[in-house]
């Protein structure tokens, strides 16, 4: 099985290291996706090594290593002129033998300090894979361009081309946790001497016949929704950022490349959501961007988790028909009369008036006007203290007088009151009669009923599917996360957590079904 080879040789590219985990895995996955990877990090943080181990991955393997600088020259990267060549034939040609042309593997340092000549050359190399020397054009066998620095590509430097070809970009630290610290300041390098077994070795002919195997992997639906979705948080990103994410038509295909890749060494015909993480190694371009770059990528995943939430949104829109069917079988809306408290304006301010046989005597006058606004902040339960005002009319409007009573609600068309001495009586006001629209619920008639059942039984039926399909997916994405051999298992509760949304929301749609069930199957009231 490619899984578990790959596995046994992700293990012995990390012997012995400490936190490099994710940058040896990322770089042994651009190399067998024949892309390249830069490594953004302070020196003595393991870059180089990792490019040297690599190049231990593939039968018979060569490197090429460098370490940039503002004069370097092609000779030094592609091979010196061959004099005799230039001579005799009259031919400008390099001798590429032990140079970039003939390496499985190169590692270049300081990549943003390459002149332009160099820079130009290296588009070709990294994108086509060939190297014109001369009249020739090279296939050259290069299988993964690792390039480091402790910075990024300066701006307005003509360095946009070649830094859009790196197509895994990742930051690697110093060692962050103190007990792996520790143990590498402990380690006294003895027995280091690193080696993969032969049979796990990848051969010229293997890895040719993995490219073809990875162009036929499948991109799931999902997946494409993801890749959607991650498009639109980024122009919703750029207009709120002045430091823009762009990604090229160019950069996404090369992207799927990588997640079919992925898939295919995790023994999958088809790119599957959980592979979409890696997408976040890929789509930034600048430090500072990263946090962001994960939060879009890990909500971009979380809300395409589920494949068939098309399919759910329009039975969602289903059950909201069925509502408005049943509404429609068993209501009448008819007019009834009933009473209606009356308001009364005095000077611009609203209130209802108690009945003038209810006497709160106070010095002679009646209390018995209770303002509107104060009436709607009472409840039922509690007594507020609340004023009752009593006007008398004068030539100018209405001159008043209040006093404080303990009072609560007793309907809407009554209060209760306490006097000064506690005692309890409710008083009503005065009332009209109003008419309004009421609903009242009727029973539909038989043939009715059974429509509404057999649409009921229908989408429970699809209901209750697709609760089996996501708690199938909850397993699945589980076994994909434990045995993913370049993705940490720890993501996985970042895709559980979306699915356990639409999970909740299938239960939610299932109850609200059951509770219109009871709405027609209930005795009619008229």
């Amino acid at each position: 099985m490619i899984q578990n080879r790959i596995g046994k040789i992700l293990k012995s590219l990390n012997t012995n290291l400490y936190e490099r985990e994710e940058a040896i895995n990322l770089t042994f996955l651009a190399a067998l996706a024949g892309e390249s990877i830069f490594l953004l990090g302070k020196p003595g943080v393991a870059k180089s090594l990792i490019a040297r181990r690599l190049k231990e991955v593939f039968k018979n393997g060569e490197a090429f290593e460098y370490l940039m600088h503002r004069f370097s020259t092609p000779d030094e990267i592609f091979g010196p002129i061959a004099i005799s060549k230039l001579k005799d034939n009259d031919t400008y040609e390099r001798k590429t033998k032990h140079y970039l042309p003939q390496a499985d593997v190169v590692f270049l340092d300081e990549i943003w300090k390459a002149g332009p000549s160099i820079q130009n050359t290296l588009l070709t190399v990294i994108n086509e894979k060939i190297y014109r020397n001369g009249q020739q054009v090279l296939n050259i066998p290069l299988k993964a361009l690792i390039a480091a620095s402790n910075e990024l590509p300066a701006k307005n430097e003509g360095l946009g081309a070649l830094w859009d070809r790196f197509i895994v970009r990742l930051m690697v630290n110093p060692i962050q946790n103190q007990s792996a610290f520790e143990s590498y300041l402990s380690d006294d390098f003895k027995d280091r001497t690193f080696n993969i077994p032969e049979t796990l070795k990848i051969t010229n002919q293997e890895y040719e016949q993995w490219q073809e195997a990875i162009n036929d992997i499948k991109l799931s639906k999902p997946v494409i929704d993801c890749i959607h979705t991650i498009r639109h948080y980024i122009e919703e990103y750029n207009k709120a950022e002045e430091t823009k994410l762009y990604i090229s038509d160019r950069r996404w295909k090369k992207i799927v490349r990588l997640l079919k890749t992925a898939a295919f060494c995790n023994n999958r015909q088809e790119v599957t959501i959980v592979d979409g993480f890696l997408i976040s190694h890929a789509i930034w371009d600048h430090d500072n961007q990263i946090p962001y770059v994960n939060q879009m990528v890990q909500k971009a995943i979380a809300v395409n988790a589920y494949p068939d939430i098309e399919e759910l949104q329009a039975l969602e829109e289903e059950i909201t028909n069925f509502e408005v069917y049943i509404n429609k079988v068993t209501q009448i809306e008819e007019e009834v009369s009933y009473q209606k408290p009356i308001l009364v304006d005095r000077d611009g301010e609203l209130y209802y008036k108690l009945e003038e046989n209810f006497e709160l005597e106070n010095y002679g006058d009646y209390y018995n006007h209770l303002k509107e606004e104060d009436f709607n902040k009472l409840n039922t339960s509690t007594y507020d203290e609340v004023s009752l005002f009593y006007f008398q009319k004068s030539f100018s409007g209405y001159s008043r007088e209040y006093e404080s009573y303990r009072i609560k609600r007793a309907s809407e068309t009554s209060v209760w009151i306490k006097d000064r001495y506690g005692d309890k009586t409710e008083m009503p006001f005065i009332c009209e009669e109003a008419i309004k629209k009421e609903l009242l619920f009727k029973q539909p008639n038989q043939e009715t009923l059974k429509l509404l059942d057999k649409k009921a039984t229908y989408i429970i039926k699809a209901l209750v599917k697709h609760q089996k399909n996501v708690q199938k997916l909850q397993q699945s994405y589980k076994l994909q996360f434990e045995n993913h051999v370049f993705i940490n298992g720890n993501m996985d509760i970042m895709i559980q957590n979306g699915l356990n949304q639409t999970l909740q929301a299938i239960m939610g749609y299932h109850s609200k079904v059951l509770k219109l069930k009871t709405v027609y199957e209930s005795p009619a009231v008229v």
